[in-house]
């Protein structure tokens, strides 16, 4: 019994570790994308087995850098919006209004490479409320541009969203 005991705590040990140092890498994409090393960001996600991943939030924030890395290193994920779905969902439960912003831009940058505007937007707005209240000058920079490309894109000079 007591050899039992040894062992799950032993195997509650290794996962535990194994658990920060996913963490601990996903720390380090976002450091790479904050550093503007897209293509080193995207390699180091790109080299971690999703079957390692084994807890939730870990779980979203590895779905958000993909698509990030992806879409910062020219190289975008198969299926963006399920997996942004996902990341949207769960950030939304959890109150994590940064992340949650983040995949909200990533959402419209998504519905504005298929040329859907007006989806696009309403994500960007979305994205816009939660930097503002975040006061994160870098998103609300980057939502931003991302508004005003798409009323450029749309050609829609006079009636532009917002």
């Amino acid at each position: 019994m007591k050899q039992a005991s040894l062992i799950v705590v032993g195997i509650l040990m290794l996962l535990s570790c194994q658990t920060g140092s996913i963490s601990k890498k996903l720390t380090e994409v976002d450091s790479l994308v904050f550093k503007e090393e897209y293509d080193s960001a995207y390699q180091m996600i790109s080299s971690i087995d999703e079957t390692t991943i084994k807890n939730q939030e870990d779980q979203a924030h590895y779905n958000l850098l993909k698509v990030q890395t992806g879409y910062l290193a020219n190289k975008p994920a198969a299926s963006p919006d399920s997996l942004l779905d996902e990341v949207i969902d769960y950030y939304q439960k959890r109150n994590n209004s940064e992340k949650l912003a983040d995949a909200y831009y990533y959402k419209a940058v998504s519905c504005s490479m298929r040329k859907d505007f007006k989806q696009s937007i309403q994500f960007y707005k979305k994205a816009e409320v939660l930097a503002n209240e975040n006061e994160n000058l870098h998103q609300q920079y980057k939502i931003t541009e991302g508004i005003s490309f798409v009323n450029r894109m749309s050609k829609k000079y006079d009636l532009q969203y917002s």
